[in-house]
């Protein structure tokens, strides 16, 4: 299996989430030196640009916060990662005196697919592989349906229902990137049907197929309510991201 170090999941974390946000409008990922940038691909109406996210990884504050403002298109988010043993609050306060202000921290995991744990849920967990299953999740999450491609066996994004009867009451999706690691995102449960197992048993199953799929790691990020779950099922805490936009705009 392959040992995933923070680099590795920074850009497991890169690749797949500017794929899991190309569904309306490509969301494409630049390398500037050390920093990594996402965002929304050339559109004719600059007003429709997304926010882009940059990221930087054992890059010095100033470094980051020049190559952003450098090629920057405008309003953005710096997403810093930081090891388990950094301190964020100094990290933090570097930033801020460059004129960023912090919004958020979520964990970053990583699993090593060698040990998947046996979970049981009211749910029964299926792969969206159907046409029937695509409307339902589209009705469920709020959504317009998903392109019929990543339904094929060899897509490399693989979604995953929780099913109770012919309700679909919770979600995951699974992206196979270049660097050997599956990137997990979308991970919900509908609030009346948490904690019951079902996000474990949509983890599970996920995981499995990661595996299957010769995948050889998963990375996530995690809000801090719900990462309790993660360890549960062999995810191991790989660092922090601090989320951070400019004070002023």
């Amino acid at each position: 299996m392959l040992k995933i170090d923070v680099a590795t999941a920074v850009e497991t974390f890169v690749l797949g989430h500017t794929k899991s946000k190309s569904l309306t409008h490509p969301y494409e990922f630049l390398k500037i030196g050390p920093v990594w940038g996402m965002r929304d691909a050339d559109r004719k109406n600059p007003r429709l640009y997304r926010k882009e996210e940059w990221v930087g990884y054992q890059v010095a504050p100033e470094v980051l916060a020049g190559t952003v403002a450098q090629h920057t298109r405008g309003w953005h988010f710096l997403a810093i990662l930081l090891e388990n043993d950094d301190d964020a609050n100094f990290v933090r306060d570097q930033y801020k005196r460059l004129g960023y202000r912090l919004l958020s921290t979520e964990p970053l995991f990583v699993h090593s697919l060698q040990r998947i744990p046996r979970k049981t849920s009211p749910a029964k967990v299926v792969r969206l592989t159907h046409e029937s299953q695509r409307l339902a999740y589209a009705q469920a999450a709020r959504m317009a349906p998903l392109p019929v491609e990543v339904m094929a066996d060899d897509s490399p994004w693989r979604h995953y229902l929780a099913m109770v009867g012919p309700r679909v009451v919770g979600w995951v999706s699974s992206i196979q990137t270049s660097t050997g690691a599956t990137w997990c995102t979308n991970m919900v449960v509908r609030q009346e049907f948490r904690r019951q197992g079902i996000g474990s048993a949509l983890l599970e199953q996920m995981l499995r197929d990661d595996r299957k799929h010769s995948a050889q790691a998963s990375v996530l990020l995690s809000s801090h309510t719900g990462a309790w779950v993660y360890p549960t099922l062999g995810y191991t805490l790989a660092g922090m991201l601090l989320l951070m936009a400019p004070a002023k705009r």
